[in-house]
């Protein structure tokens, strides 16, 4: 595994972790995938991820846990850039915003399209 391009996907919906897993295996990356936040810390001190994509509102282990638990992780642990997803809804803004407070390193409304996932991927690992 190149660990410059592992990228860690954490939801807890099987179908949006498929989707979003062939959208980034089709651009080169190699991803892992995890039910909830608990298990993507587990991911993340074996695999050194440099990439989290976290839904924010799952049912075990949220994403606002997760985020809250990487940035408590020892400074000589490698830091992964995050990007945390929400529903459109107005109500789950406030999550986002959260999310951006606790050091999410780009938040995104669902639906996002595949094109400007890997767009955000990019950008966020310097990717030309």
């Amino acid at each position: 595994m190149n660990a410059q391009r592992i990228i860690l996907v954490v939801d807890d919906d099987l179908q949006s972790r498929q989707l979003t897993q062939g959208t980034l295996e089709s651009a080169g990356y190699t991803v892992l995938l995890a039910e909830h936040g608990g298990q993507a810390l587990q991911w993340v001190k074996t695999h050194h991820p440099v990439l989290i994509i976290t839904e924010i509102v799952m049912q075990e282990h949220d994403g606002i846990e997760l985020i809250t638990k990487l940035r408590k992780l020892p400074a000589e642990h490698p830091r992964p850039k995050i990007i945390a997803l929400c529903a459109g809804m107005q109500r789950m803004v406030c999550y986002l915003e959260a999310a951006r407070h606790l050091g999410a390193d780009k938040t995104l409304v669902r639906p996002v399209t595949s094109v400007q996932l890997l767009e955000e991927v990019e950008r966020l690992l310097n990717v030309k």
